[in-house]
């Protein structure tokens, strides 16, 4: 086991602060599923980290149900307009 110590500074992880203890082959798996887990680069531009598709079996679903309802919430609107005969400005 050895002790790894990172901390969140702004845009980057330094070696600071927080400490944990692991093993160096939990880091190593941590390690290349964080590099896979989300677009780094993406994530430093933005400042936002989102999952991966795949990733995150909850995450995945999340996303999932929000896109279905908002289907729902579209075909709602038109149906609306419809019967009250209008439009919606945006």
């Amino acid at each position: 086991m050895r002790k790894v110590k990172v901390k969140w500074e702004g845009k980057k992880w330094s070696q600071k602060q927080t400490s944990f203890t692991c093993s160096s082959s939990i880091v190593a798996v941590c390690r290349s599923d964080l590099q896979t887990a989300f677009d780094h680069k993406k994530a430093r531009e933005e400042g936002i980290i989102k999952p991966s598709q795949g990733m995150d079996p909850e995450y995945d679903e999340a996303v999932s149900d929000i896109k279905k309802i908002e289907k729902q919430l579209g075909q709602y609107l038109e149906t609306q307009k419809d019967a009250l005969g209008c439009r919606v400005r945006s």
